[in-house]
């Protein structure tokens, strides 16, 4: 017995096999960027360690914030906090997302009113966003140097 083709049947199942690639592709940039944050907790942990030794800084308790993104939904990422001992600061290491213009993630680092923005621009490689004037951005890449010089 033939049977004839259904052209919306057809459609409806390509939709799903699409939506099902897209969602495990969101899934997969997800974890990676859970991956990073991890990474760049570890680096940001080994440039503090003599600082950490001497007890200018501590580092607080595991936090993680709740974000909600488009086409990921809602996840749980870690916050760094340092806090400094002689001036009593608390600097914030908060990741915003990982759907953000011009990268691939954000986190912002925050300590009282002064913010600085780290940009993932590739997988684990981050690189700080300075606003210049007009619609420009200045980007220095994260390094232990270009960290410190944020932290002053």
């Amino acid at each position: 017995m033939y049977r004839a083709r259904d052209p919306l049947l057809d459609l409806l199942r390509q939709k799903k096999n699409e939506d099902k690639a897209a969602e495990e592709e969101w899934k997969k940039k997800k974890d990676e960027w859970l991956e990073d944050l991890k990474g760049l907790s570890i680096l940001i942990r080994t440039w503090l360690k003599s600082a950490l030794k001497e007890g200018l800084v501590r580092i607080g308790d595991p936090e993680l914030v709740s974000i909600t993104e488009p086409c990921i939904g809602t996840y749980e990422a870690p916050v760094l906090k340092i806090l400094s001992i002689p001036h009593d600061r608390v600097i914030l290491i908060e990741p915003r997302g990982v759907n953000t213009a011009g990268g691939q993630g954000r986190v912002d680092l925050s300590c009282g009113p002064a913010r600085a923005m780290l940009v993932r621009v590739d997988r684990g490689k981050w690189r700080f966003a300075h606003p210049r004037a007009g619609a420009n951005w200045e980007m220095k890449d994260l390094s232990a140097e270009s960290f410190s010089e944020t932290l002053a």
